[in-house]
């Protein structure tokens, strides 16, 4: 994905690793059912991040978390929040360590 401040740095790809969580008050209807309709299908979440991700290039981490929030948003079961993690894994600055995370947590359109 093309991520960075610099129009130099967008240029080339970068590598991110996304986290998500889905958190509700209950536990989700699949426990009990067995039934992936019952719940936040991986295939459909990795799908729309990556749709967003490869769709542009974005200048900071922070409105990409929010993008790829706001996409997954309304994927998720009713009455739960959603919180994502977005790492840029090696960005472009001396003796910077581990990447760089931003996280972002807020109650699902569902």
């Amino acid at each position: 994905m093309h991520l960075g401040c610099e129009p130099e740095e967008r240029a080339t790809r970068q590598l991110i690793e996304v986290s998500v969580r889905v958190r509700g008050s209950s536990a989700p209807a699949a426990c009990a059912s067995d039934r992936l309709s019952d719940t936040l299908a991986l295939d459909a979440v990795a799908e729309r991040l990556r749709g967003i991700a490869e769709a542009g290039s974005f200048a900071l981490i922070e409105h990409l978390a929010q993008r790829l929030h706001d996409g997954l948003r309304e994927l998720c079961p009713r009455g739960t929040a959603l919180e994502l993690q977005v790492t840029k894994l090696a960005p472009p600055i001396p003796r910077l360590r581990g990447g760089m995370t931003f996280r972002i947590r807020q109650p699902c359109a569902g």
